[in-house]
């Protein structure tokens, strides 16, 4: 076992409560024992409730609440008490929770209505709940809660015949704004004071172009309220318009701030003592006290893509490196190359042994280490913002926000992502390293890249492009060109064919017939496409098949294109070599559609996208999604719901050639592909999944293990061995022999084997794995709500001694065997010497 210091040698978390555009702050000072004089900052997102101190960054407390429509907050206040309103149509729930340490105080339910939730608003006075309905033509219900136990002290009624069922209307403190448009075409900004009885009630009405004047704001406009104690609003335009409007209620009527709020900045909270708290559309927490104190990336709680890339190597390495390019300055002009090379690694050595590790020209350390552990993180988020992140520190290192920038959906599984590319990576020095992404214009809805340098986050020449058209997919090249730079192919929703960027168009001319695509659609369609040359010498894309499966699909998954299979088969017990059906063009499917008498149906298929042919499927009855899939070398794991018993499941399949390993070099039309002999079998995990990952290594020797996320926040390492389909109910000496261990239904989590170990991660939405440069080791990175680095060791560390190893003692050893060595030729010298005389 390992000590919980040795563990943070090699691991990092970061901690966030998510920022999805609905997030809202509120400040207020703690009086209690340990948290005395220390202000605090209560921030709610979609399904999460946390407390910053305004001191620091740390956070002093947070909840993560139902998942789904369940654990959505509409409405949160702070005083005494936190007090949410969470849940949907069906169940509203109202919590209490301590302020100082997020325990939960009390619960109780809201009773059914009628009306939408989103119709629905919440106001705190004291120890009592407001709930306000509008409803259309007609009045405003409110009904008056005891907050404490739930109790309904009061109801009544307010006249509003003014409001439509087209207005927008929202709850600040005890006001209800709401902005109406006329027949005449008019936009019509009301309010009404929910206190006042139904005698007392007085509604205030303007148009808006009366109240704000000439302003770009159209029918669009939408209200936001202003969380805090003050009756205020934002108006602004939900087409996107820039402009916001701060409006303050008072008893007289509204009155406008006279200063136009930025673009990104949505909420404004202001306390006493005059300071400030700003959520920004950058995602970012800032606290503000005459200078800048912190700042909290909450950003990377929603990330869409990320990559681990190796660092460059060290100044003295790379003068080395640049000896082999100035061949053709002649034995002259090398040998001062050598003798400037070694000058460098001398000063680099007299620097190190004094102590001044910063003069080697590089700062913060990120130079490539001997092992290739230390690695740098370029990870996008939904937000559009670009981060490089040390990978053993957890540093931001750099950030770059990109305009207009947001993730495709994909409307199978509501999943947000972007495309991160590597074009380039630091091994072919001179050139530097280049990342492209791949995203869509929130205005246009066309597609967007962005070329950068992964290690400063500048933009390259080509910088942000803006491309005319809409991507259906994208790839790329498995060939670079001349600068060893790989280009990414565009296939544009009218079939079009673009290689970016245009330096790298020749490659693509050169591998044209050895190139395909295919896309996949949410009908169960997929279309297989070959690149061939026009006559003019143009790329063009033609369709050679096309799949109709005939239900929705969930879910395509190829293999990682970093893999390595290291073996080509598996040696059995009796000595025969039972072979792998490696397929790199195989993809798993998968679908789900209702049945009327299974209930539902789960399919998987494998397909290869060259030919367009169906390898192998199998159906599961009265199982669904949510499915997470591995897909590596010859295997597949995935992971499904039982329907019938109400458990998570795991499937494991292998597929193999049989024992004659075929020639894959010869290509026949007239012999039948292959089908491979499929081995399947079927566990029960007693948690739920949330993501699952197997980890790679750079040569494939090591051996492979599956990380699974759970929902309660560990991330379990299971052994193949674990998984294996051949696992027999009967072990037999020929299976000890292959090192099988006999079928158990229910897969073991032990505790050891949770690589976070008591670190909990929430709301994790997916697991990236890279290799090191040691062969027993994979890098792995874990992402969602929190941040985890860690790295793994399948095989364990066999390339690399122990840290307790004795270099003492085996140094004492070998000079020993040394000397006795030397001791010995001498001897025996003497000895011939003496028989040679006799």
């Amino acid at each position: 076992m390992m000590s919980q210091s040795s563990i943070k040698a090699f691991h990092t978390k970061q901690h966030s409560i998510s920022t999805d555009g609905r997030t809202h702050t509120y400040c207020l000072r703690l009086h209690v024992p340990h948290l005395l004089g220390i202000r605090s900052s209560i921030f709610i997102s979609k399904g999460k409730t946390a407390a910053y101190t305004l001191a620091r960054s740390d956070v002093l407390w947070r909840h993560v609440l139902e998942k789904g429509s369940e654990g959505v907050i509409h409405f949160l206040s702070v005083d005494t008490d936190v007090v949410t309103v969470s849940g949907d149509k069906d169940t509203l729930l109202v919590r209490g929770w301590d302020p100082s340490g997020g325990i939960l105080q009390w619960e109780w339910p809201l009773p059914r209505t009628d009306h939408r939730v989103e119709d629905t608003h919440w106001y705190m006075s004291g120890s009592k709940l407001y709930q306000v309905i509008p409803v259309a033509l007609s009045h405003v219900e409110v009904t008056v809660y005891n907050v404490g136990t739930g109790g309904k002290i009061s109801a009544h009624s307010v006249p509003a015949k003014w409001i439509a069922d087209t207005s927008k209307c929202i709850l600040t403190t005890s006001y209800l704004a709401c902005v109406s448009t006329t027949l005449d075409g008019k936009t019509l900004f009301g309010v009404l004071d929910v206190m006042d009885s139904e005698e007392e009630a007085q509604f205030w009405s303007k148009p808006l172009s009366e109240f704000i004047g000439k302003t770009p704001l159209g029918p669009t406009l939408s209200v936001e309220p202003v969380p805090g104690p003050v009756p205020a609003v934002i108006m602004r335009e939900a087409a996107g318009n820039n402009a916001r409007y701060l409006v303050y209620l008072s008893p007289k009527g509204p009155q406008l701030f006279p200063k136009v709020l930025s673009e990104y900045t949505s909420v404004v909270t202001v306390v006493l003592e005059g300071q400030h708290v700003l959520l920004q559309a950058s995602h970012s927490a800032d606290y503000h006290q005459g200078k800048l104190v912190w700042v909290r990336e909450e950003a990377l709680s929603s990330i869409v893509a990320v990559e681990m890339l190796e660092l460059p190597v060290s100044d003295t390495d790379a003068a080395i490196e640049q000896e082999f390019d100035h061949k053709e300055t002649g034995i002259l002009g090398m040998f001062v190359h050598r003798i400037s090379s070694q000058i460098i690694q001398l000063r680099s050595s007299l620097m190190t042994l004094l102590g001044d590790r910063m003069s080697e020209g590089q700062s913060s350390g990120l130079v490539r280490d001997e092992f290739g552990l230390h690695k740098i993180i370029v990870a996008a988020t939904a937000s559009g913002k670009l981060f490089g992140i040390d990978n053993l520190s957890g540093e931001i290192l750099w950030q770059r926000r990109l305009e207009d920038a947001t993730p495709f959906l994909d409307q199978a599984t509501d999943r947000k992502h972007m495309v991160l590319y590597v074009q380039r990576t630091t091994r072919h020095f001179p050139h530097p390293a280049q990342c492209l992404l791949l995203f869509q214009d929130k205005n246009t809805g066309k597609g967007s890249l962005f070329i950068f340098n992964p290690f400063t986050g500048q933009p390259t020449s080509e910088g942000l492009v803006k491309l005319g058209f809409r991507i259906k997919q994208s790839s790329l090249l498995h060939q670079p060109n001349k600068e060893s730079l790989r280009g990414v192919l565009l296939l544009d929703d009218s079939n079009n064919i673009h290689v970016f960027p245009e330096s790298t168009r020749e490659v693509a001319h050169n591998i044209a017939a050895s190139t395909f695509l295919f896309t996949g659609e949410t009908n169960g369609t997929l279309t297989g496409y070959a690149l061939t040359l026009s006559p003019s010498e143009h790329l063009l894309v033609t369709e050679v098949w096309k799949l109709h499966i005939d239900q929705p699909t969930i879910d395509v998954v190829g293999k990682n294109p970093m893999e390595r299979v290291h073996s080509q088969g598996r040696v059995l017990g009796d000595r025969s070599v039972l072979y792998k059906y490696v397929n790199p063009n195989l993809v798993a499917v998968v679908t789900q559609a209702p049945d009327p008498v299974h209930k539902y149906l789960l399919s998987i298929f494998l397909v290869d996208v060259v030919s367009g042919a169906v390898v192998f499927s199998v159906v599961h009855k009265r199982a669904k999604g949510p499915v997470h899939l591995v897909h590596s070398e010859n295997w597949l794991v995935y992971s499904l719901f039982n329907d019938k018993f109400r458990r998570t499941e795991v499937v494991a399949l292998e597929l193999y050639e049989g024992k004659t390993q075929s020639n894959t070099t010869a290509f026949s039309s007239v012999l039948s592909p292959i089908q491979p002999i499929v081995d399947r079998q079927a566990f029960i995990l007693p948690a739920t999944v949330e993501a699952m990952k197997e980890t790679i290594t750079e040569k494939g020797i090591t051996s492979k293990h599956i990380l699974v996320a759970l929902s309660t926040g560990g991330v379990v390492e299971l052994p193949w061995v674990f998984l294996d389909p051949r696992r027999p109910f009967t072990l037999t000496p020929e299976m000890r022999e292959e090192g099988v261990i006999p079928y158990m239904p229910e897969l073991p989590i032990p505790s050891e084997s949770i690589i976070n170990y008591n670190q909990t991660l929430m709301r994790i939405q997916g697991i990236h794995t890279s290799p090191s440069g040691l062969e027993s080791t994979s890098l792995v990175l874990v992402y969602g709500l929190d941040l985890f680095y860690t790295r793994v060791a399948p095989s364990k560390t066999f390339d690399v001694l122990k840290e307790d190893f004795d270099y003492f003692l085996i140094t004492v050893v070998l000079t020993a065997l040394l000397l006795a060595s030397y001791v010995t030729k001498k001897l025996s010298s003497k000895k011939a010497l003496k028989q040679a005389w006799k």
